[in-house]
């Protein structure tokens, strides 16, 4: 009895180990099709446009706006050897937020198509080689810091044509204890949109 019983066991026992391949082929399978999904999701279904993506960061700029994201390392490119118009800035920044609204107004007046947005706030916290390169880039241009040394305070403009810089702004980076509202008077948008018509007529 005894010896029938072990033999029983051993049954069951093999039973079993010939389960657990098919288990592991089946939790394989599962695992392979949901990556599959993962994958088609995040790169088969279109990406939300930088327009509407902008828009959702700067509720106040129209929804046609030519703002188009862009890393701080292809920024230092354009800088470097290309052509283009430069925002810096980020979304909780109200001053930001009111320039954008002047800035999209001319853009769209003028037909601008493109205007590369780098949102600075990450690489400036990290002072990333990039900023620091974007910094020395803009010598001459940038407001100084408590230490002295010039730091990239937003909003910040830049035009840059053929790697050379030919226009840049920051005319309300340091301002503060007041609402965006009451600075920007009608004469003072109007100059700064001169401003920035003229300086984006350079690359147009």
């Amino acid at each position: 009895m005894e010896n029938s019983n072990q033999k029983g066991d051993y049954k069951v026992e093999a039973g079993s180990k010939k389960k657990k391949p098919v288990l592991i082929f089946i939790l394989l399978g599962i695992l392979v099709v949901a990556a599959a999904v993962i994958l088609y999701l995040q790169y088969a279904r279109p990406s939300e446009p930088d327009s509407v993506r902008f828009k959702s960061e700067y509720p106040l700029v129209s929804e046609d706006n030519p703002f188009v994201y862009k890393n701080a390392t292809e920024i230092v490119r354009v800088m470097e050897k290309g052509t283009g118009i430069i925002f810096s800035g980020f979304s909780s920044c109200i001053w930001c937020q009111a320039y954008v609204t002047i800035l999209n107004e001319v853009a769209i007046d003028m037909g601008v198509k493109e205007i590369l947005y780098l949102d600075i706030q990450q690489d400036r916290e990290d002072d990333s080689r990039q900023y620091r390169r974007m910094v020395e880039l803009l010598e001459g241009r940038l407001e100084l810091n408590e230490d002295g040394k010039p730091r990239i305070f937003v909003p910040d403009f830049t035009v840059v044509k053929d790697g050379v810089i030919i226009g840049h702004d920051n005319e309300t980076c340091m301002l503060s204890g007041m609402d965006p509202s009451e600075y920007w008077t009608n004469a003072k948008a109007n100059a700064l949109k001169q401003r920035l018509e003229a300086m984006m007529r350079e690359v147009q």
